[in-house]
């Protein structure tokens, strides 16, 4: 059995950040994951485009994230940040989720991050308030993973969950929780006949009066509400959802499609999650029915991919030393120990209802994340990235973007990298040193 520095489990955008960070800075570094691909949700469940690296202000998310943007730019994989015409944030970054899964694998290589890959964690061995190990299971049988220190980036809370540590889960008045969906690319899209009935229809949809004029930056439309309507009185649009969400993707003629929506789903069960992925299955073709029928450019399309699994906003989120609140983003907070910045609007789709809670372009300024929201209660070696981070219910619809959850990653790994120098407890890192590092790496905080 291999002792590591640093344990990180879950390869996504956060975990991989994680891992990276802390290889850079010398700590043996093992990565465990249970795909045979990095990148998790964004490229497991396609979900494109990255909304927001900026606030209405400036750059809210640096470091190694840019680092992966610039490296899918120079291969064409991605056109940078562009403005978002829906005005829901100011920017959004298209990206080709199958470069990038080649990009983080280089990227993690170059690190010389170990990887244990086809192999997920089911168990944690704690001693007081240590986590001594953790046991996993793949093809090859049961093992344990022995570190100094460990970081969650499962999404689910994973580690804590095993490990007996408080989490919370759902919308604190019921429980229920955002619901799933499936996003899916289309491609042969008629991208020219869709952007002019955008333009030559502005009232049908969300959009940035800006950018009625000149074209748009990125293909990012929502709308379409009666045609939605009217095919749901047919009987053919069987969704609790009162709009179509059509992005860009980087390849002129290939749009991502954010309209499904399964509700009242458990995301930790696998039998709930089962029945959804039938759900879901079922209402990408009748989506994609619903464009080729009724949405201009749509007539000769075809469904280019599904996702390896169903999306989830929102599992388990651990109670942690700080819960991020949302008077915390609404008044723009900063704290002693932010080591991340968020800046996407609170985002909630409904857990019970057709439509979205967004406070779209309220928000001028981003927000900070303090360390403590990455350390649950009751853990000496532990942090928890991602979308697992302790923050309300409200809070954490704006933490969990995709962005934001790679900057707690970098934040994660750095961390670990402090705590290990001063051969410390993670609640006893120097917070200031964290920061101090992470601004030298290029990050936000």
């Amino acid at each position: 059995m291999t002792r590591h520095d640093v344990a990180v489990f879950g390869g996504g955008p956060a975990g991989v950040m994680a891992a990276l960070a802390a290889a850079r800075g010398g700590a043996r570094t093992l990565l465990v994951e249970r795909y045979g691909f990095l990148g998790g949700q964004s490229v497991s469940s396609l979900v494109t485009p990255w909304m927001a690296f900026h606030s209405f202000t400036r750059q809210a998310v640096r470091g190694i994230p840019q680092e992966l943007v610039e490296r899918l730019m120079a291969l064409g994989g991605c056109p940078g940040h562009l403005p978002d015409p829906l005005g829901v944030a100011a920017t959004l970054t298209p990206f080709d989720t199958e470069l990038t899964k080649l990009v983080l694998l280089r990227m993690a290589a170059e690190a010389k991050v170990e990887l244990l890959l086809y192999t997920f964690a089911f168990g944690v061995e704690r001693q007081g308030e240590r986590v001594l190990r953790v046991r996993v299971a793949h093809k090859g049988g049961e093992e344990w993973i022995e570190a100094s220190h460990f970081i969650d980036a499962t999404g689910d809370a994973d580690l804590a969950h095993h490990a007996g540590l408080q989490t919370r889960s759902g919308r604190e008045s019921d429980g229920l929780h955002q619901p799933l969906t499936a996003i899916f690319k289309v491609g042969g899209v008629d991208v020219e006949a869709l952007e002019r009935h955008v333009v030559d229809h502005p009232g049908e949809f969300v959009l940035d009066p800006r950018y009625l004029r000149g074209g748009m930056p990125a293909i990012a439309i929502s709308g379409f509400f009666d045609a939605v309507s009217a095919a749901r009185e047919a009987g053919r649009f069987p969704i609790a959802r009162d709009r179509i969400l059509l992005f860009g993707l980087p390849r002129r003629g290939e749009v991502a499609v954010n309209t499904t929506r399964i509700q009242r789903v458990d995301p930790v069960d696998p039998r709930s999650l089962s029945l959804a992925e039938v759900e879901a299955a079922g209402q990408i073709l009748a989506v994609h029915r619903l464009l080729v029928d009724a949405i201009p450019g749509f007539a000769r399309s075809f469904i280019l991919q599904t996702p390896v699994q169903t999306g989830i906003r929102e599992s388990r989120r651990i109670v942690g030393l700080y819960e991020l609140c949302a008077a915390d983003l609404a008044a723009g907070r900063d704290f002693e120990d932010s080591i991340a910045r968020g800046a996407f609007p609170i985002d909630i789709h409904s857990p019970d209802r057709t439509g979205v809670d967004c406070e779209s372009g309220k928000r001028q300024s981003d927000y900070g994340i303090p360390l403590r929201c990455l350390i649950p209660k009751e853990a000496a070696n532990l942090l928890v990235v991602g979308r697992a981070l302790s923050a309300t219910f409200e809070a954490h619809a704006s933490a969990r973007i995709t962005p934001t959850a790679m900057a707690t990653g970098q934040a994660a790994g750095t961390a670990a990298l402090v705590a290990l120098a001063a051969r410390c407890d993670l609640r006893e890192a120097d917070p200031r040193l964290v920061r101090e590092r992470l601004l030298r790496d290029g990050a936000v905080v």
